[in-house]
């Protein structure tokens, strides 16, 4: 379940440090005022994967398909490099991704993975381009 709610910094510094790096300032602003939601690409509907809110227990239950946890579930399932985290899912099974770029960084843009084909492509220069939904 995608939760939009805003959160709290430090939850997203958390994912930083679980996953080891940092995500970029417009992907960052976004979750921080809505943890979560949709995202409209080539007319499918992206659920972007909240960061985990650990203040209490209905707000952990609610963010625990997290982008920490997702991303660590379709490296092992998708055999995915080490440098793709995931931060959406369509219906369809395609991701949504950012690319990580050396120690820590993370690119700006924002791609799609198709599994089946393992194609990638840009979706976005940055997160702020993305089609909103929700």
């Amino acid at each position: 379940m995608t939760t939009i709610t805003p959160i709290d910094l430090k939850f997203i510094e958390e994912a930083e440090f679980d996953l080891g790096i940092k995500f970029p300032v417009a992907y960052r602003r976004k979750m921080m005022r809505h943890n979560g939601g949709s995202v409209l690409l080539k007319s499918e509907c992206y659920q972007l994967h909240p960061f985990l809110d650990s203040s209490d227990e209905c707000s952990t239950q609610n963010t625990s398909q997290s982008v920490v946890r997702q991303t660590q579930l379709e490296r092992l399932a998708q055999k995915l490099p080490d440098d793709i985290i995931v931060i959406g899912r369509s219906d369809e099974g395609h991701l949504l991704v950012l690319l990580m770029m050396g120690t820590g960084n993370v690119d700006e843009r924002v791609f799609w993975f198709d599994i089946n084909s393992r194609e990638l492509g840009v979706a976005a220069n940055e997160f702020s381009e993305l089609n909103l939904i929700g």
